[in-house]
Protein backbone atom coordinates (compact mmCIF):
# COMPACT_ATOMS: atom_id res chain seq x y z
CA UNK A 1 0.00 0.00 0.00
CA UNK A 2 0.81 3.72 -0.74
CA UNK A 3 0.30 6.73 1.81
CA UNK A 4 -2.18 7.62 -0.65
CA UNK A 5 -4.18 4.58 0.43
CA UNK A 6 -4.23 2.84 -3.06
CA UNK A 7 -2.99 -0.69 -3.70
CA UNK A 8 -1.04 -1.56 -7.13
CA UNK A 9 -3.51 -2.75 -8.66
CA UNK A 10 -5.50 0.82 -8.03
CA UNK A 11 -2.56 2.42 -9.08
CA UNK A 12 -1.98 0.71 -12.61
CA UNK A 13 -5.70 0.71 -13.15
CA UNK A 14 -5.92 4.82 -12.87
CA UNK A 15 -2.72 4.50 -15.30
CA UNK A 16 -4.83 3.30 -17.78
CA UNK A 17 -7.68 5.48 -17.25
CA UNK A 18 -4.86 8.21 -18.32
CA UNK A 19 -3.55 6.40 -21.33
CA UNK A 20 -6.94 5.64 -22.59
CA UNK A 21 -7.19 9.92 -22.12
CA UNK A 22 -4.24 10.45 -23.68
CA UNK A 23 -5.37 8.51 -26.51
CA UNK A 24 -8.66 9.86 -27.16
CA UNK A 25 -6.96 13.19 -27.26
CA UNK A 26 -4.82 12.50 -29.45
CA UNK A 27 -7.61 10.96 -32.13
CA UNK A 28 -9.88 13.91 -31.32
CA UNK A 29 -6.49 16.37 -31.93
CA UNK A 30 -6.42 14.45 -35.48
CA UNK A 31 -10.27 14.85 -36.29
CA UNK A 32 -9.06 18.86 -35.97
CA UNK A 33 -5.91 18.61 -37.74
CA UNK A 34 -8.19 17.14 -40.84
CA UNK A 35 -10.73 20.13 -40.58
CA UNK A 36 -7.69 22.38 -41.01
CA UNK A 37 -6.29 20.64 -44.15
CA UNK A 38 -9.55 20.67 -45.65
CA UNK A 39 -9.59 24.85 -45.05
CA UNK A 40 -5.89 24.85 -45.97
CA UNK A 41 -4.74 25.46 -50.14
CA UNK A 42 -4.09 22.40 -51.77
CA UNK A 43 -0.23 23.62 -53.08
CA UNK A 44 2.70 25.31 -50.62
CA UNK A 45 4.10 24.35 -47.42
CA UNK A 46 2.31 23.66 -43.87
CA UNK A 47 5.01 24.11 -42.28
CA UNK A 48 4.88 26.32 -39.57
CA UNK A 49 8.53 26.54 -37.29
CA UNK A 50 7.30 29.13 -35.38
CA UNK A 51 3.63 28.43 -34.31
CA UNK A 52 5.63 25.38 -33.22
CA UNK A 53 8.30 27.26 -31.28
CA UNK A 54 5.25 28.82 -29.53
CA UNK A 55 3.81 25.67 -28.79
CA UNK A 56 7.07 23.86 -26.81
CA UNK A 57 7.89 27.09 -25.03
CA UNK A 58 4.72 27.24 -23.75
CA UNK A 59 4.55 23.35 -22.79
CA UNK A 60 8.21 23.90 -21.04
CA UNK A 61 6.55 27.17 -18.96
CA UNK A 62 4.01 25.20 -17.87
CA UNK A 63 5.34 21.97 -17.22
CA UNK A 64 5.97 20.62 -13.42
CA UNK A 65 6.73 17.66 -12.18
CA UNK A 66 9.49 14.89 -12.49
CA UNK A 67 9.11 13.93 -16.16
CA UNK A 68 11.92 15.11 -17.80
CA UNK A 69 11.62 18.20 -20.27
CA UNK A 70 13.64 17.02 -22.89
CA UNK A 71 11.52 13.70 -22.75
CA UNK A 72 8.12 16.18 -23.27
CA UNK A 73 9.99 18.23 -25.98
CA UNK A 74 10.95 14.72 -28.18
CA UNK A 75 7.20 13.33 -27.66
CA UNK A 76 5.60 16.73 -29.21
CA UNK A 77 8.08 16.89 -31.74
CA UNK A 78 6.64 13.66 -32.89
CA UNK A 79 2.91 14.76 -32.14
CA UNK A 80 3.81 17.42 -34.32
CA UNK A 81 5.03 16.11 -37.09
CA UNK A 82 2.80 13.21 -37.54
CA UNK A 83 -0.03 15.59 -38.09
CA UNK A 84 1.84 17.76 -40.56
CA UNK A 85 2.36 14.53 -42.52
CA UNK A 86 -1.45 13.95 -41.88
CA UNK A 87 -1.78 17.15 -43.89
CA UNK A 88 0.55 17.31 -46.25
CA UNK A 89 3.39 14.61 -46.98
CA UNK A 90 6.81 16.54 -46.54
CA UNK A 91 10.67 15.11 -46.69
CA UNK A 92 13.94 15.86 -45.95
CA UNK A 93 17.36 16.90 -47.47
CA UNK A 94 20.12 16.60 -45.30
CA UNK A 95 24.00 17.43 -45.74
CA UNK A 96 26.05 14.02 -45.37
CA UNK A 97 29.62 14.69 -46.35
CA UNK A 98 31.25 11.01 -46.91
CA UNK A 99 27.82 9.17 -45.38
CA UNK A 100 28.26 10.67 -42.14
CA UNK A 101 24.87 10.46 -40.32
CA UNK A 102 25.63 13.20 -37.75
CA UNK A 103 23.22 15.73 -39.62
CA UNK A 104 20.64 13.17 -40.20
CA UNK A 105 20.42 12.26 -36.43
CA UNK A 106 19.95 15.63 -35.97
CA UNK A 107 16.94 15.91 -38.61
CA UNK A 108 14.79 12.81 -37.15
CA UNK A 109 15.41 13.92 -33.93
CA UNK A 110 13.41 17.24 -34.77
CA UNK A 111 11.28 15.73 -37.89
CA UNK A 112 9.86 12.56 -35.56
CA UNK A 113 10.72 8.81 -36.79
CA UNK A 114 8.19 8.82 -39.74
CA UNK A 115 9.76 11.84 -41.63
CA UNK A 116 11.75 10.71 -44.86
CA UNK A 117 15.26 11.70 -44.44
CA UNK A 118 17.56 11.35 -47.37
CA UNK A 119 21.38 12.14 -47.41
CA UNK A 120 22.88 14.55 -49.83
CA UNK A 121 26.94 14.45 -49.99
CA UNK A 122 26.62 18.37 -50.81
CA UNK A 123 25.41 21.49 -49.39
CA UNK A 124 23.94 23.08 -53.05
CA UNK A 125 22.51 18.81 -53.95
CA UNK A 126 20.22 19.91 -50.51
CA UNK A 127 19.26 23.60 -51.99
CA UNK A 128 18.75 22.03 -55.61
CA UNK A 129 16.59 19.35 -54.06
CA UNK A 130 14.17 21.64 -52.42
CA UNK A 131 14.39 23.82 -55.79
CA UNK A 132 13.40 20.94 -58.09
CA UNK A 133 10.19 19.77 -55.39
CA UNK A 134 11.86 16.41 -54.42
CA UNK A 135 12.14 17.44 -50.91
CA UNK A 136 10.66 19.94 -48.99
CA UNK A 137 12.69 20.53 -46.19
CA UNK A 138 16.68 21.04 -45.82
CA UNK A 139 19.20 20.75 -43.24
CA UNK A 140 22.45 22.66 -43.59
CA UNK A 141 25.62 23.17 -41.38
CA UNK A 142 25.93 26.86 -39.50
CA UNK A 143 27.59 29.40 -41.94
CA UNK A 144 31.39 29.05 -41.07
CA UNK A 145 33.68 32.05 -41.97
CA UNK A 146 36.45 30.02 -43.64
CA UNK A 147 34.22 28.23 -46.09
CA UNK A 148 34.86 28.45 -49.75
CA UNK A 149 31.66 28.42 -51.53
CA UNK A 150 28.86 29.39 -48.55
CA UNK A 151 25.56 28.11 -49.04
CA UNK A 152 24.15 31.02 -47.85
CA UNK A 153 24.57 33.25 -50.66
CA UNK A 154 22.18 31.20 -52.82
CA UNK A 155 19.16 32.37 -50.49
CA UNK A 156 16.50 35.24 -50.57
CA UNK A 157 15.20 37.51 -53.47
CA UNK A 158 18.22 39.28 -53.95
CA UNK A 159 20.58 36.14 -54.80
CA UNK A 160 19.44 36.33 -58.71
CA UNK A 161 19.74 32.70 -58.83
CA UNK A 162 15.85 32.21 -59.73
CA UNK A 163 16.30 28.23 -58.68
CA UNK A 164 16.75 29.33 -55.06
CA UNK A 165 15.07 32.79 -55.26
CA UNK A 166 12.31 31.78 -52.38
CA UNK A 167 14.32 29.57 -50.70
CA UNK A 168 14.63 30.87 -46.64
CA UNK A 169 16.04 29.84 -43.19
CA UNK A 170 13.08 28.56 -41.16
CA UNK A 171 14.50 26.95 -37.85
CA UNK A 172 17.54 26.23 -36.07
CA UNK A 173 18.06 22.72 -34.58
CA UNK A 174 18.70 21.69 -31.96
CA UNK A 175 15.41 23.89 -30.52
CA UNK A 176 16.08 22.01 -27.16
CA UNK A 177 19.91 22.87 -26.35
CA UNK A 178 20.88 20.41 -23.44
CA UNK A 179 23.24 21.59 -20.63
CA UNK A 180 27.14 21.14 -20.14
CA UNK A 181 27.69 21.90 -23.75
CA UNK A 182 30.60 23.36 -24.42
CA UNK A 183 29.75 25.40 -27.31
CA UNK A 184 30.75 22.66 -30.02
CA UNK A 185 27.52 20.32 -30.32
CA UNK A 186 26.12 20.07 -33.74
CA UNK A 187 23.98 22.52 -34.69
CA UNK A 188 22.19 22.99 -38.29
CA UNK A 189 20.01 25.49 -40.02
CA UNK A 190 16.54 24.33 -41.91
CA UNK A 191 16.26 25.80 -44.76
CA UNK A 192 11.94 25.80 -46.82
CA UNK A 193 10.64 27.42 -49.90
CA UNK A 194 9.10 29.72 -48.23
CA UNK A 195 9.13 32.84 -45.67
CA UNK A 196 9.76 31.96 -42.00
CA UNK A 197 7.30 32.86 -39.55
CA UNK A 198 7.99 35.10 -36.52
CA UNK A 199 7.56 33.05 -32.69
CA UNK A 200 8.06 36.47 -30.84
CA UNK A 201 11.59 35.28 -29.96
CA UNK A 202 13.57 34.89 -33.27
CA UNK A 203 16.89 36.32 -34.53
CA UNK A 204 17.27 36.88 -38.53
CA UNK A 205 19.80 36.70 -40.94
CA UNK A 206 20.33 39.50 -43.36
CA UNK A 207 22.93 39.90 -46.55
CA UNK A 208 24.55 43.42 -47.29
CA UNK A 209 25.99 43.67 -50.32
CA UNK A 210 29.00 45.75 -50.58
CA UNK A 211 31.49 46.88 -52.87
CA UNK A 212 34.30 47.03 -50.60
CA UNK A 213 35.23 44.71 -47.50
CA UNK A 214 34.54 45.98 -44.61
CA UNK A 215 35.84 46.02 -41.07
CA UNK A 216 33.40 44.23 -38.44
CA UNK A 217 33.29 47.49 -36.22
CA UNK A 218 32.12 49.36 -39.31
CA UNK A 219 29.89 47.17 -40.45
CA UNK A 220 28.04 46.79 -37.54
CA UNK A 221 27.93 50.22 -36.96
CA UNK A 222 26.57 50.61 -40.66
CA UNK A 223 24.19 47.99 -38.92
CA UNK A 224 22.74 50.22 -36.19
CA UNK A 225 22.41 52.92 -37.78
CA UNK A 226 20.40 51.16 -39.66
CA UNK A 227 18.02 49.94 -37.17
CA UNK A 228 19.43 46.56 -36.62
CA UNK A 229 20.67 44.79 -33.21
CA UNK A 230 24.01 42.23 -35.32
CA UNK A 231 25.75 39.70 -33.49
CA UNK A 232 27.95 38.09 -35.62
CA UNK A 233 28.59 38.54 -39.42
CA UNK A 234 30.59 36.71 -41.78
CA UNK A 235 31.89 37.67 -45.47
CA UNK A 236 32.33 36.25 -48.60
CA UNK A 237 33.78 37.63 -52.29
CA UNK A 238 33.95 35.76 -55.42
CA UNK A 239 36.54 36.26 -58.04
CA UNK A 240 36.46 39.91 -58.07
CA UNK A 241 32.65 41.31 -57.45
CA UNK A 242 31.05 42.78 -54.44
CA UNK A 243 31.43 41.32 -50.87
CA UNK A 244 28.37 39.57 -49.22
CA UNK A 245 27.91 40.35 -45.41
CA UNK A 246 25.92 37.34 -43.99
CA UNK A 247 24.95 39.39 -40.55
CA UNK A 248 22.80 37.46 -38.05
CA UNK A 249 20.57 40.15 -36.37
CA UNK A 250 18.28 40.20 -33.44
CA UNK A 251 14.42 40.11 -33.78
CA UNK A 252 11.85 39.30 -36.86
CA UNK A 253 13.17 40.78 -40.43
CA UNK A 254 10.88 40.27 -43.17
CA UNK A 255 10.78 40.72 -46.80
CA UNK A 256 9.77 44.47 -47.04
CA UNK A 257 11.30 45.60 -44.08
CA UNK A 258 11.64 49.29 -44.18
CA UNK A 259 15.44 48.41 -42.27
CA UNK A 260 16.52 46.81 -45.38
CA UNK A 261 15.78 49.57 -48.06
CA UNK A 262 17.08 52.43 -45.02
CA UNK A 263 20.48 50.34 -44.20
CA UNK A 264 20.98 50.24 -48.69
CA UNK A 265 20.91 53.58 -48.49
CA UNK A 266 23.65 53.81 -45.91
CA UNK A 267 25.72 51.06 -47.64
CA UNK A 268 25.73 53.23 -50.89
CA UNK A 269 25.55 52.18 -54.80
CA UNK A 270 25.34 50.33 -56.97
CA UNK A 271 26.51 47.72 -54.94
CA UNK A 272 24.48 48.42 -51.69
CA UNK A 273 21.67 46.33 -51.36
CA UNK A 274 20.28 44.18 -48.50
CA UNK A 275 17.66 41.20 -48.42
CA UNK A 276 16.54 38.83 -45.74
CA UNK A 277 17.11 34.99 -46.09
CA UNK A 278 15.13 34.20 -43.19
CA UNK A 279 15.41 33.56 -39.61
CA UNK A 280 14.70 31.20 -36.50
CA UNK A 281 12.76 30.81 -33.61
CA UNK A 282 15.57 30.89 -30.50
CA UNK A 283 16.34 27.78 -29.45
CA UNK A 284 15.33 27.18 -25.81
CA UNK A 285 18.47 27.26 -23.59
CA UNK A 286 19.58 24.97 -20.34
CA UNK A 287 18.13 27.17 -17.74
CA UNK A 288 15.08 26.40 -19.54
CA UNK A 289 15.48 23.31 -19.70
CA UNK A 290 16.49 22.62 -16.25
CA UNK A 291 14.56 20.34 -14.51
CA UNK A 292 12.19 21.58 -12.01
CA UNK A 293 13.32 20.43 -8.11
CA UNK A 294 10.73 18.06 -6.67
CA UNK A 295 9.81 18.78 -3.37
CA UNK A 296 7.92 17.75 -0.31
CA UNK A 297 5.87 19.21 2.25
CA UNK A 298 6.56 18.11 5.77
Amino acid sequence: MTDTGKNLADLRREIDQIDNEIHRCIMQRSALVQEIAAQKPSHGTVMRPGREAQVIRRLIAEHQGSFPKLALIQIWREIISAFIGMQRPFAVAVYSPDGSPRYEKLARQHFGSLAPITGHPSKRGVLRAISEGNTTLGVLPLPKAEDPDPWWRFLGAGNGNSGQAGQRIVARLPFAQQSGSDGTALQALVISQGAPEESGLDRSFIILEMAAKTSRGALFDLLGKGGFEPLQATSWQEAKGPYLNLVEVTGFVADGDDRLAKLEGLAGKPNGRAWSIGGFAVPLGPAELAETAVTSET
